[in-house]
């Protein structure tokens, strides 16, 4: 099946955008990172907001806002204190203090985790190859992970010939 070429655009522009963001996280090295995260949380909201008065009007927004639904206010809670706070708090700080060679392999579990919260908040069930996918992935990051030195050992090199001693 085809992918349409806008949709193929905007997901290489978010994988774009997060590693410039990346990039200029580590370049900041912030002493804070939490104020890094809340301090650049401020600014998406404007064209987000613009996008929805775009696509949905200020009739749908109004009736939203005035009808709030408890399940609505707990995604935003967990945007806002998991995924914003946590999430990016922790990434920031990691960033900040190791270098993301190794720090990088660990965004492999974001599909892992997504998996593993549906089953627990919704009761979804994964698939075969959901399961199959995430084995391999978890696989994978223990492949990226392990200590290179560990790799090492196994190869004895015996003393030069002209470093041995009678």
């Amino acid at each position: 099946e085809a992918v349409p070429f806008a949709a193929l655009g905007l997901c290489v522009a978010a994988g774009a955008s997060w590693a410039i963001g990346n990039i200029c996280t580590r370049i900041a090295r912030p002493p804070d990172p939490i104020a890094l995260v809340v301090w650049a949380a401020l600014v998406p909201p404007l064209p987000l907001i613009g996008l929805s008065l775009a696509f949905e009007g200020p009739d749908r927004i109004g009736a939203a806002l005035s009808h709030p639904h408890v399940g609505g206010l707990l995604a935003l809670a967990y945007v806002i204190a998991l995924s914003t706070v946590f999430a990016y708090g922790s990434w920031t700080w990691l960033l900040a203090r190791h270098p993301a060679s190794s720090v990088a392999p660990f965004t492999l579990l974001v599909p892992v985790v997504g998996i593993a919260a549906a089953w627990l908040a919704l009761g979804e069930r994964a698939s075969g190859a959901e399961l199959a996918g995430g084995v391999v992935v978890l696989a994978g990051l223990a492949l990226a992970i392990r200590d290179p030195r560990a790799r090492n050992t196994a190869v004895v090199s015996a003393p030069a010939a002209d470093s041995v001693q009678p």
